[in-house]
């Protein structure tokens, strides 16, 4: 694998420095991709965010995958 084909993306607040990106990181509001990027919500929570049930239900999720045609090759995504 190529160097830096290996991606880590991390989702900061505010202005992006090294103790914002450091608190994302530990939040969890992060994650490391070499290819196509999964892209998830629940109940319009992103990543690193708590989704909070009052009870055993049903629940929203949206997914999104982004990826470079001319890189990647997607014909079908299992959840």
């Amino acid at each position: 694998m190529a160097i830096g084909a290996t991606r880590v993306y991390v989702k900061p607040e505010g202005p992006l420095d090294a103790d914002s990106y450091h608190a994302a990181l530990k939040d969890g509001r992060s994650f490391v991709t070499n290819g196509p990027m999964l892209v998830f919500r629940i109940n319009g929570k992103r990543m690193g965010e708590t989704v909070e049930l009052p009870a055993p239900g049903t629940v929203s999720i949206e997914a999104q995958v982004l990826f470079d045609p001319r890189r990647d090759l997607v014909s079908e995504i299992e959840i």
